[in-house]
């Protein structure tokens, strides 16, 4: 498989490189900028099958630049797995709604990168086997099959992110009120709001 990672921080690029190449995948590319990405896709060849793009960069975003890739013909369904803080929620919004595929919170956890480019891998995998062949029916429910998997991994990893930082609310909400009475009503914390745009893309249809 092969993958572009893009982060202006080069600490970071270091550390993604060992990280997925230790879970097996060698053919690595790494750029420090949206433009590079971009200059880096254009020339490929092949193409590149997985991308890692930070949220948050000077210049080019990686939300900015996961919309203009979705725009490049042969990239509208390449997996897009987005580099964030914890604290970034709005940005993890904002990155579905460009067609991200799923994220990755810093710091970093080498198992939870290694499984994300594996399920990465195994979309490519199956979305090629339902191209076409005698195959084709079998590729068709192997597609599927992942695709299911991947979406509930992706929620799970949403809403475990969204619950994160509801209990920092709540800490937060409990030690002001320990230290100034009636600052905030009690029973009352922060929540996430199901029905918003990213919650109705994740959702299941079962």
């Amino acid at each position: 498989m092969k993958i572009l990672a893009v982060d202006d921080d080069a600490y970071i690029r270091e550390l993604l490189l060992l990280i997925i190449s230790r879970s097996g995948y060698e053919d690595i590319t790494v750029a420090p900028s949206g433009d590079a990405a971009l200059e880096a896709i254009e020339v490929a060849d092949p193409a590149f099958d997985c991308l890692f793009f930070d949220i948050q960069m000077p210049g080019m975003d990686g939300i900015e630049l996961c919309t203009r890739v979705r725009r490049i013909d042969g990239y509208e369904k390449t997996p897009i797995i987005m580099l964030t803080a914890m604290t970034e929620r709005d940005f993890i919004d904002r990155a579905f709604a460009a067609g991200a595929t799923d994220y990755v919170t810093k710091p970093f956890d080498t198992l939870e990168l290694g499984v994300r480019a594996r399920n990465a891998e195994e979309l490519i995998k199956a979305r090629r086997a339902a191209l076409g062949g005698p195959e084709t029916e079998r590729g068709l429910l192997l597609l599927e099959a992942i695709k299911d998997l991947v979406d509930h991994q992706v929620l799970r990893n949403y809403l475990t992110h969204c619950l994160a930082q509801d209990r920092t609310g709540r800490n937060l909400l409990r030690s002001r009120s320990t230290t100034s009475p009636g600052s905030a009503p009690k029973g009352v914390w922060p929540s996430y709001d199901m029905r918003s745009p990213t919650s109705r893309k994740l959702s299941l249809e079962h």
